[in-house]
């Protein structure tokens, strides 16, 4: 009988009875397809058996892939410290194989893990590393990718012209190569930037080119995020018939691909609208829905978030109890992944329930860790808002003082909404007729532009 030759897809390692072979390259392919559907758990199993079956083998360009390959699974699951010592030891194999497109790879992987720590000087210096490692070998592709994420570093800073020109720089190395993933990817990014400077009917454009363009490009997965982007142009409008109905449409396709990491996100999309349009209950069975999945794929960042936003609508239905439990355990999940961006958030918000709550002393031990996290990641409205609820814990004592701090605070708030805000604690500890026509001036004019359920709350307050 001639001897079995292995397929450049397979791999031969040994054990006590002989040779044994692995279609490692097989379930890779596997691994990337089920990751993209969003069955993450089933990827992560065939990663680490990738890596399992590389070492046996002792084939160091086989174990640098696996662990570069593992490194990143874990990073998207928050298990950020085993992502990065994969990335580190990834990095080693590659240079010491001299492998450009695999040093890139785990670079990247490991800028992502400080993207997502919220270390974003490191994340740029590995980004720029590989920017440059890409330029020399001509990797358009790779070009395009890493330009979206330096823009991402930015846009999370609040850097956003940087951002911007970071997008379009992707975009139009996309264009000259007529790939259609990447302009996508570059239309998107552009899009969340004009989001985020309020530029809503831009951002649509960016939108609906993004969700040309991942048709074009016949990507399932990015066609329903495309949706999902669009919805929210809708809720930002007030629009929240076809925010609804976009939404149902991108739920309806991550129903179909089998993806349930994003299927949450849908979910969790949903009890925002649910939320704005005051549907207290149907929230709250959107937002426990989401956490019963993400729970169940320990998809962290995702879960965190929803039980912040689980606790708000609780408290607005007047469930205390609950509310607080909730808050407490996105600040839980937040904390245990260096989740930061966030984390001051979901601290701010419980800091602002206790004091609502009669806890003064509570609230006041939550404000320095929160505004040192906040200062420290560039997030100025959650900053902006712990000056605002020091300046309330002052009332217990001191209401003269707490008012005068308030109206000092008021012209420097980042936007309307929390300027709004201020006018309506103003008003709250002050009285007098000037200033409940100021804050129902401005909460008018927010809900003529979004008529949400809190904006509408607030000015039957002020009517």
């Amino acid at each position: 009988m001639p001897s079995y030759q292995p397929h450049k897809h397979w791999i031969k390692y040994p054990t006590s009875s002989g040779d044994a072979f692995y279609p490692f390259a097989l379930w890779r392919e596997k691994s990337n397809l089920l990751r993209l559907i969003g069955n993450w758990q089933a990827s992560e199993d065939i990663l680490q058996t990738n890596l399992e079956k590389a070492l046996a083998a002792e084939d160091e360009r086989t174990i640098a892939q696996a662990k570069t390959d593992l490194s990143s699974m874990f990073d998207t699951r928050g298990k950020m410290e085993q992502a990065y010592v994969l990335a580190q030891e990834a990095i080693q194999h590659w240079e010491r194989l001299n492998d450009q497109p695999g040093l890139i790879r785990a670079i990247r992987a490991k800028g992502s893990i400080h993207l997502h720590r919220s270390e974003y000087a490191k994340a740029l210096e590995c980004f720029s590393a590989c920017l440059d490692l890409s330029r020399q070998a001509g990797r358009d592709n790779d070009i395009c990718q890493i330009l979206s994420l330096m823009g991402l570093v930015h846009f999370e800073t609040g850097d956003l012209p940087v951002a911007l020109r970071y997008y379009s720089d992707s975009l139009e190395l996309s264009q000259r190569a007529n790939e259609p993933q990447y302009l996508a990817m570059a239309a998107g990014n552009t899009g969340n930037v004009y989001l985020e400077m309020n530029r809503l009917d831009e951002a649509m454009e960016c939108y609906q080119r993004a969700l040309t363009e991942s048709r074009r490009a016949g990507d399932k997965q990015a066609i329903a995020f495309g949706i999902g982007n669009i919805a929210i142009i809708h809720q930002k409008k007030g629009e929240y018939r076809k925010a609804t109905e976009w939404t149902m449409k991108q739920y309806q396709s991550f129903l179909e691909l089998g993806d349930e990491v994003h299927l949450a996100t849908s979910l969790l999309n949903l009890g925002q609208i649910c939320l704005d349009t005051g549907e207290l209950d149907q929230a709250v069975d959107s937002f426990t829905r989401q956490i019963a999945i993400s729970e169940k794929l320990q998809d962290k960042p995702i879960l965190s978030y929803g039980y912040y936003m689980l606790g708000i609508v609780q408290e607005e239905k007047g469930w205390p109890g609950p509310a607080q439990k909730a808050m407490e355990q996105a600040v839980e999940v937040g904390r245990s992944i260096d989740f930061e961006k966030y984390l001051c958030g979901y601290l701010s918000r419980l800091a602002k329930f206790h004091l609502e709550q009669g806890r003064p002393e509570l609230a006041q031990a939550m404000i320095p860790e929160a505004k040192e996290i906040a200062v420290r990641v560039n997030r100025l409205d959650v900053a902006f808002d712990l000056d605002v609820l020091s300046a309330r814990l002052q009332a217990e004592g001191n209401k003269e003082a707490a008012i005068e701090q308030l109206k000092t605070l008021a012209p420097s708030a980042p936007d309307d909404d929390q300027k709004a805000a201020v006018l309506l604690q103003i008003y709250r500890l002050a009285g007098g007729e000037a200033y409940r026509r100021q804050a129902a001036e401005l909460f008018r004019k927010l809900c003529d532009k979004t008529p949400s359920y809190l904006y509408r709350k607030t000015l039957a307050e002020l009517t």
